[in-house]
C-alpha cells in the first residue's frame, strides 16, 4: 500500500514538473513572437524614416537648385537694367519716400499748395527722374510708379493754374496802383476833353470820373474845359471820386450853370 502511494506521488511530481516546463516553454515562445513582431515594425518604421529623409534631402537639393536658378534669373534681370540688389534697395527707398511726399502734398488746400509750390515743382522733377530710371522696368516698381502719374500731373496743373491766377491778380493790382499818363490829342481828330478821355475803355471807361484827371493835373489845367494837344496828363488809378474830386466837380458845375445863364458851356 505504501509502495503504491509512493508511486502515485512520484507520478504526480513528474506530471507537475512536465506541465510547468511546458508552460515556461510556451511563455518564451510568445515572447519571441512579440519581439519578432516589434522588431519587424521597428525595421518597417526605420525604412520609412530613411525613405522620408531621402525625400527631404532631395527636396532640399531641388530647393537649392531653384534658389540658384532664381538668383541667376534675378541677376540677369538686374544686369539688363544696370543695377544690383543694393541698387534695387536704394530705388525702393526712393519710391517709398516719393509716395509719402506725394500723399502729403495731395492733402493740402489750394492756398497751402501755392505756398509750397516749389515743393510741387521739385516733386514733379523727382517723378520724371523716377520714370526715366531703368529700374522702373522691374515688375516690383513699374505699376506703382506709373500709377503716380495722374496724381502728380493733377498737382502740377493745379499749382500752375494757381500761379497764373496769382500773377494775374498781381498785374491787375499793379495796374490799379500804378499811375499812367495820357497825351492829349486834338479835338478835331481825337475829340479829346476830360469827359471823353475818362470815357475811354483804356482809361476809366466812365466819363463821370473826369474830375480825377482834373484834380491830378491842376498844375496844368486851370479850366476843365480847356486842355491842349500835346499835354501829358497824369491818370490816377481808377476808383470812386474822393471828397476833393467831388468838390472840384461841384464847383465846376456851379460855374457852368452860371455861364449857361449868360450863354456858353463845356
Amino acid at each position: 500500500m505504501k509502495k503504491s502511494i509512493l508511486i502515485i506521488l512520484l507520478i504526480s511530481v513528474f506530471v507537475a514538473t512536465s506541465f510547468a516546463q511546458e508552460k515556461v516553454r510556451m511563455k518564451y515562445e510568445d515572447w519571441q513572437k512579440e519581439m519578432a513582431s516589434w522588431t519587424a515594425k521597428r525595421d518597417e518604421l526605420r525604412a520609412k524614416l530613411d525613405a522620408l529623409n531621402k525625400e527631404i534631402d532631395a527636396l532640399k537639393q531641388q530647393s537649392a537648385q531653384k534658389d540658384a536658378q532664381i538668383k541667376q534669373t534675378q541677376d540677369e534681370i538686374y544686369a539688363l537694367v544696370g543695377t544690383t540688389p543694393e541698387g534695387v534697395n536704394e530705388y525702393r527707398q526712393r519710391v517709398a519716400d516719393f509716395e509719402r511726399k506725394l500723399n502729403e502734398l495731395s492733402r493740402l488746400s489750394n492756398e497751402q499748395l501755392y505756398e509750397r509750390r516749389a515743393e510741387v515743382e521739385q516733386l514733379y522733377n523727382d517723378y520724371q527722374a523716377l520714370k526715366s530710371d531703368k529700374r522702373v522696368a522691374l515688375s516690383e516698381f513699374y505699376d506703382k510708379v506709373m500709377g503716380f502719374e495722374s496724381q502728380v500731373n493733377n498737382l502740377n496743373t493745379t499749382v500752375k493754374a494757381l500761379v497764373k491766377t496769382k500773377e494775374g491778380q498781381v498785374l491787375v493790382a499793379e495796374a490799379i496802383v500804378k499811375e499812367t499818363t495820357y497825351t492829349v490829342g486834338t479835338w478835331k481828330k481825337d475829340r479829346d476833353c476830360l469827359w471823353n478821355i475818362a470815357k475811354k475803355p483804356t482809361i476809366y471807361d466812365n466819363p463821370f470820373l473826369w474830375p480825377k484827371i482834373y484834380v491830378a493835373n491842376r498844375d496844368k489845367i486851370k479850366d476843365p474845359d480847356l486842355i491842349y494837344p500835346g499835354w501829358v496828363l497824369k491818370i490816377p488809378p481808377k476808383a470812386e471820386l474822393t471828397k476833393e474830386e467831388k468838390r472840384a466837380a461841384n464847383a465846376y458845375y456851379r460855374k457852368k450853370a452860371e455861364k449857361q445863364q449868360v450863354g456858353g458851356g463845356m
